[in-house]
């Protein structure tokens, strides 16, 4: 049985966790679906990921 897993990291990870984690909190306070939000977190990685 694993004992634990990886976190992810790349060249930009500050970039996207900001984008992240700026964005989570508005999930986690109810303002705004988590479904949303996870989008545009997705979308705005992969343009992040995507210049590295």
């Amino acid at each position: 049985m694993p004992h634990g897993v990886p976190y992810p990291a790349t060249l930009n990870t500050a970039q996207w966790q900001d984008v992240q984690n700026k964005k989570l909190a508005d999930a986690w306070s109810g303002k705004r679906p988590v479904a949303d939000v996870a989008r545009e977190i997705a979308a705005q990685m992969n343009e992040i990921l995507a210049k590295e």
